[in-house]
């Protein structure tokens, strides 16, 4: 369990372990053997932006060596004209760390499509770079975007601080999940009724894609576990929820 300046560990059946101080804003640590890896905010030099540093830890969750260094995704860097207002990206990249086939993943798709893959120990097994094919945001889907965002409460907040910007092509990916030997990268290729994911094994190599149904009304209600794909439905008439499950085959 995460928390801001703590950690609190239990046994897999739920029982208290232990509380302890962390330095720094970290979060989402993931096991592998007896390390672990986690992620920090750290100002950069100049103070006005921020960067995420991706670090091994030992189990007492010290530092043991620095993974990965990146801007924080979608942070809101000011003009240098400080009459402008500081620009505010609506489509952010993906920076994440993951743990699979007794490897290290670490993602970051403002490189494109990039994973780095690292032994339980922190060390370069490889870079993968899977192909793909670049797709262009366009003004429709930027007025859409725009449209939606406008229906939230926050919204002339940010309009009237901000300035809407969107980056020339979506990134290589929105989302990664494990599922046992595999990676399942969701895409921007998706359509109304379609998520759309490619998948990847231990090294990075693209074996297939995927077309898995949406869930509806809110696209995040799924979860991948055991090569199965569940995800909810909405039931208007009923008015109840529908879980479904579906066998993958990733090979």
């Amino acid at each position: 369990v995460n928390a801001t300046g703590k950690l609190i560990s239990f046994t897999l059946d739920g029982n208290f372990l232990k509380e302890q101080k962390v330095k720094g804003h970290n979060s989402r640590y993931l096991p592998l053997g007896d390390k672990f890896i986690g992620r920090q905010a750290k100002a950069v030099k100049n103070g006005s932006n921020f960067e995420q540093v991706v670090s091994l830890y030992d189990r007492e969750f010290n530092p043991i060596k620095t993974l990965y260094r990146a801007a924080m995704p979608g942070m809101m860097r000011l003009s240098s004209n400080q009459t402008q207002k500081p620009k505010y990206r609506i489509i952010n990249d993906l920076i994440n760390y993951y743990v699979m086939a007794n490897r290290f993943i670490i993602a970051d798709s403002s490189k494109g499509f990039f994973l780095k893959i690292l032994d339980k120990n922190g060390n370069l097994i490889k870079e993968a770079r899977p192909k793909y094919e670049k797709k262009r945001v366009t003004d429709a889907i930027k007025k859409e975007a725009l449209d939606k965002l406008s229906h939230e409460a926050w919204y002339k907040q940010l309009k009237n601080r901000f300035e809407f910007v969107f980056p020339e092509f979506f990134p290589a990916f929105q989302g990664i999940r494990v599922s046992g030997q595999h990676l399942l990268v969701q895409t921007y290729e998706s359509n109304n009724d379609n998520l759309s994911y490619v998948v990847l094994d231990k090294t990075g190599k693209q074996i297939k894609a995927l077309q898995l149904p949406k869930p509806t009304p809110d696209s995040d209600l799924y979860c991948i576990d055991n090569e199965t794909y569940y995800y909810l439905t909405e039931n208007e008439d009923a008015e109840s929820w529908e879980l479904h499950a579906i066998k993958l085959d990733l090979n």
